[in-house]
């Protein structure tokens, strides 16, 4: 991994099976929590006799996990690295048999997204992606969702944040206060209880206005 995480620099890194990797690996988990802990990261590559060495990477980190397997998922393994990730989606097993037909058959729905990538509108996205400004009702409404539902972390709405400007700038449009509850559900997952989000999903359709 120290040979690995320096060649994904400006890129992504994926890690499979986050959760044995956090329950078995304490040191890797330790070396993934200075990599995504401040942008960039930061890698220490220490030998006897030798000075230390310290790379600044800036990584993408993703990861995939079985929450059926120890030690659960993701919010069951270790909260300080759990809560480096900025959005946790569950993907459950598909449930009908049409479904599974068309896994098979490689026809599954992307919701258009092929056709953004076809498009290069990502790459575009990129450029304009500081033009948008997020609403002062929004930050202001996230602000009082960190003081009033008592999380520990600002991190997740950070990550609402971005997530806000991407989404925006992806689709070329303004930042939308629907976009607000949708990311939220999957940036608070992992860092509060379910009764938390559905009560912060709740007070945030309550404070902003949706159009």
């Amino acid at each position: 991994l120290l040979g690995t995480i320096p060649k994904a620099n400006r890129g992504i890194l994926f890690i499979d099976e986050i959760n044995r990797i956090a329950d078995i690996s304490p040191e890797i988990a330790d070396i993934l929590l200075d990599v995504m802990g401040t942008k960039p990261g930061r890698i220490q590559i220490e030998e006897v006799g030798l000075p230390t060495v310290e790379i600044p990477v800036n990584v993408t980190v993703w990861a995939a996990s079985n929450p059926d397997e120890e030690p659960g998922p993701l919010e069951d393994v270790r909260k300080q690295l759990s809560d480096r990730f900025d959005f946790v989606v569950y993907v459950d097993k598909p449930h009908g048999a049409e479904v599974v037909k068309s896994i098979l058959e490689g026809k599954i729905k992307d919701n258009g997204l092929s056709e953004i990538f076809k498009k290069n509108l990502y790459i575009e996205s990129r450029k304009r992606i500081e033009k948008f400004q997020i609403p002062e009702e929004i930050k202001d409404a996230l602000a009082l969702c960190y003081v009033n539902f008592n999380l520990e972390s600002i991190r997740g709405l950070e990550s609402v944040i971005n997530g806000l400007k991407m989404l925006s700038a992806l689709y070329d449009r303004d930042v939308n206060p629907k976009d607000v509850t949708f990311l939220a559900r999957y940036a608070l997952k992992h860092r509060t209880s379910e009764k938390n989000v559905f009560e912060i999903i709740k007070f945030i359709e309550n404070t902003l206005t949706m159009n």
